[in-house]
């Protein structure tokens, strides 16, 4: 096997001046010498404090059978000792907040039995219960405190080497050594053998088993690697101290791949697309969450490895991560940061992206295949070539993305926000869901069809010469077409035109020319625009400080005011003109409804005018009536039957309100369920002479769109 040469950087200080580019394969951290120092600093550390915990608990224990104390003072250090062992049991097995609990339960009832003692005139000492007290919490002290430097210094060893047991074992017989010197040093020489032998007991076996229980309350919460932890930030510190460090640097884009981090100071301010892949040591490392989660242990695993066992990534900053080829199937990154995140050849199935921050991502040939992605934020982001066959892109928002060559068959699309520089170039899709109802996508579109070559594109893809304009709320018509007229005679040459009108949720999108060829000075100038607006310029904006930018927000802000200031005019005068025309509430707001009605996805009707949504095409609803009913005629032979398809499909191209085979079978499509539900002899002539119908059909576009009407009708 051949074995890849390392170079060593422990100990380096980098800069941004002195920072190579290619860090793969290397070793940072500690020298081995700053490491035996910080050893040898531990074992003196526990050597004193060893030799005060074994003077203490030899005192304690020679107190409890020695003959010449009195009864009460035997009884103090027994109660003492209990106390103590109780709380040490407690802390290793149930943490911290419980062991304090412990203690504070054993000297409430250490103080109740001492009470009752002194009631019986067992205990003569009118001074014992606050001696008890006062002892109990010495002896507690001394023990919290070696118990706490003892989790530090097991701790730290972990950090500094990866192998630690011989550094533990080192580490214990110091600790043993200084209690065997501290029990000598109270040990009286005139005292039995009996008592200098359960002293020294004493002093040993009570610092040992404080030492044991530090190792395995670190064991039973995994320190030093659970987050947050005061003992895992120290243990860091020192354990980095001295050794290779990258603080404060930009380190993006570069690669670390196979290096070794331990004990490296890694806490950098840019880690956009760093590369940690195969990289050792990590946890052991002094990280922050400046950029990204690191101190999180999924976040290292994942960055490393390029998966996880834990799937829980909700809510956490992975902003910039580096996770090509990574495997998350079936992840959980609801609310999580990933805004510029590399995933180029990751495997996303399955996962959750409800919510998340996706913006500028790079998916590239990623397989996001059955992803939820509802609310998901992919401004700017780059899905070219991706799967996205089955994902939900419920209200997404996709403005700036790139779709092309992606595969996006039974994606649903629900309010999704589409802009104009949002591109489906070659993207292949046989069909969408228009609804999201019962967390399942519903209303296939094409229902009995699947899209022609580009036609998806086409439908979906915006001319790059279109504003988006977002009303929240219901849409007042003739608000927006008065503050449309006013602009257009202000300033003609701005050339400004509604194409269309959109409903998203509860949003309205009103798309407008725009007129790149002028500059947002001169929009500015010429519509005589105040400096503030309180609208905000939408996602599909090109970037702060730029031309294109400015020209959008100036023309955005001057509609923006023009609408407001007309509907509040329209709202002012609304009951006047209710009043001197007879009408009444309820009639007004039946007259409001019916200038809103929508038919179907791409037109909508204006009192008896169809209108599509998508151009400048509009056509009288009698007459595209008439001509669709002209051709369901059981009895027309195959040449008028042609002859009048003819004549329908000129006239939509003519007047632009259907240009396209789908647009125009839609509109069909609805024309018939319209008649069909104000004719019920008409309904009735579709559904029974349906086959003599379509036999007389040359055009299959007009054959799917009477087939797919009387389908609805007979649902």
């Amino acid at each position: 096997m051949l074995r890849v040469s390392r170079r060593n950087i422990k100990g380096q200080q980098f800069s941004q001046k002195n920072l190579t580019f290619e860090l793969c394969n290397t070793i940072a951290g500690q020298k081995i010498s700053r490491k035996i120092k910080l050893l040898l600093g531990l074992v003196v550390i526990g050597l004193v404090l060893s030799l005060i915990c074994g003077a203490v608990f030899a005192t304690l224990g020679t107190g409890i059978i020695s003959n010449n104390d009195t009864t009460a003072d035997r009884l103090l250090y027994m109660l003492s000792a209990i106390v103590v062992a109780a709380w040490l049991v407690v802390t290793v097995w149930l943490g911290t907040s419980k062991g304090l609990l412990a203690v504070t339960a054993g000297i409430v009832l250490v103080q109740i039995m001492g009470f009752g003692l002194v009631l019986s005139n067992t205990i003569r000492d009118e001074h014992f219960l606050i001696s008890v007290a006062a002892t109990v919490l010495v002896y507690w002290l001394i023990c919290n405190l070696f118990l706490g430097f003892s989790r530090l210094a097991f701790a730290i060893v972990d950090i500094l080497f990866e192998s630690a047991q011989i550094a533990r074992m080192i580490w214990v017989g110091a600790i043993a050594l200084g209690a065997l010197l501290g029990a000598f040093l109270v040990i009286e020489a005139t005292s039995p053998s009996f008592v200098r032998i359960i002293s020294i007991l004493s002093g040993i076996g009570s610092t040992v088993l404080l030492t044991v229980g530090g190792w395995c309350l670190n064991r039973r919460q995994n320190i030093p690697w659970r987050s947050p932890e005061a003992i895992r930030s120290w243990a860091l510190i020192l354990g980095s101290w001295g050794g290779t460090s990258f603080y404060g640097l930009d380190l993006s884009e570069m690669n670390f791949q196979g290096a070794g981090l331990q004990n490296s100071d890694f806490r950098a301010r840019n880690l956009n697309r760093t590369c940690l892949k195969g990289v050792q040591g990590l946890s052991r490392a002094r990280v922050d969450n400046r950029y990204l989660d690191l101190e999180d242990l999924r976040v290292q695993k994942l960055l490393t490895h390029g998966c996880s066992q834990n799937k829980n990534f909700q809510g956490l900053n992975l902003q910039g991560a580096y996770l090509q080829a990574a495997d998350m199937r079936d992840f959980d990154f609801t609310e999580a940061k990933l805004s510029g995140a590399d995933f180029k050849q990751a495997d996303l199935r399955g996962s959750v992206l409800v919510r998340s921050q996706l913006a500028g991502a790079d998916f590239r040939g990623v397989d996001l295949r059955n992803n939820n992605l509802t609310d998901a934020n992919l401004t700017g982001a780059d899905l070219s070539k991706a799967d996205l066959r089955g994902s939900i892109l419920v209200r997404a928002q996709i403005a700036q993305a790139d779709f092309s060559q992606a595969d996006l068959t039974g994606i649903c699309i629900e309010d999704w926000s589409v802009s104009n520089a949002t591109r489906f170039t070659q993207a292949r899709c046989d069909y969408v869901y228009k609804k999201y109802i019962e967390n399942q996508p519903a209303e296939r579109y094409p229902a009995d069809r699947d899209f022609e070559v580009g036609e998806f594109a086409a439908l979906f893809q915006q001319p790059a010469d279109l504003l988006e304009l977002i009303f929240k709320g219901d849409l007042d018509y003739n608000a927006l077409s008065l503050a449309f007229y006013k602009l257009e005679a202000e300033a003609p040459e701005l050339e400004i035109e509604i194409k269309g009108i959109e409903q998203r949720g509860n949003l309205w999108v009103v798309k407008v020319n725009n007129p790149s060829a002028l500059t947002a000075s001169s929009i500015a100038q010429r519509l005589n625009l105040s400096n503030s607006s309180s609208h905000p310029v939408s996602s599909d904006t090109a970037a702060n400080g730029s031309a294109e930018a400015a020209i959008e927000t100036a023309l955005k802000d001057s509609i923006y005011k023009e609408y407001e200031e007309t509907k509040s005019r329209l709202e002012a005068s609304e009951q006047l003109v209710q009043q001197l025309a007879g009408v009444t509430s309820s009639q007004a707001e039946a007259l409001k409804g019916l200038s809103q009605q929508s038919f179907g996805n791409h037109f909508s009707i204006t009192g008896s005018t169809i209108t599509n949504l998508a151009g400048s095409g509009e056509i009288s609803y009698a007459e595209a009536a008439n001509q669709v009913r002209a051709l369901v005629n059981p009895n027309a032979n195959a040449v008028q039957t042609t002859d009048a398809v003819g004549v329908l499909l000129a006239r939509l191209q003519t007047l632009k309100i259907a240009t396209t085979p789908a647009t125009q079978t839609e509109l069909i499509q609805q024309l018939l369920i319209s008649e069909a539900g104000d004719d019920p002899a008409f309904a009735e002539l579709l559904i029974q002479q349906k086959d003599q119908i379509l036999a007389a059909l040359p055009e299959k576009a007009i054959a799917a769109a009477i087939q797919g009407a009387i389908a609805i009708l007979t649902a």
